[in-house]
């Protein structure tokens, strides 16, 4: 119920031969597998590609929840869009491997604002978020 799998739980997965849930019921099945032993620590690399929007901000809160529960939840993910961006937590930003930004996702806007580079109106913060942090391979030396 928590993963919204309710309307398939009497269908069967399928495979190549015999067509079964969706693609996004099978990512969130995969995540359901994985909480059944309510593991102390989540670590989820991209539980949301892959998933259309609603899922994916459905996803993402399910996660909140679990966090809020008690549970230390971790998740990269790559172009989150703004509303599953809001309801992270903390973020830890990298470029090439190098920390650019850890702390409250609150506070990263105002910081990044701070040292002159502002999130212009209307703009995703998760899409200028990358846009600062990725590298031009071409212009580096």
């Amino acid at each position: 119920m928590q993963l919204g799998l309710h309307q398939c739980c009497n269908t069967r997965v399928g495979d190549e031969l015999l067509k079964g849930i969706s693609g996004g019921e099978k990512r969130r099945l995969s995540l359901g597998v994985q909480l059944l032993v309510d593991p102390a620590v989540c670590l989820l690399d991209e539980p949301t590609t892959g998933l259309d929007a609603f899922t994916a901000r459905h996803v993402v809160e399910t996660l909140k929840e679990i966090a809020m529960k008690g549970r230390t939840v971790v998740v990269s993910i790559h172009q989150p869009r703004y509303d599953v961006f809001a309801l992270l937590d903390d973020v830890i930003l990298l470029s090439r491997g190098h920390l650019i930004w850890s702390g409250p996702s609150q506070k990263m806007m105002v910081y990044f604002g701070g040292i002159g580079l502002t999130c212009p109106v209307l703009c995703n913060p998760a899409d200028f978020m990358l846009d600062i942090s990725s590298i031009d391979v071409s212009t580096v030396a």
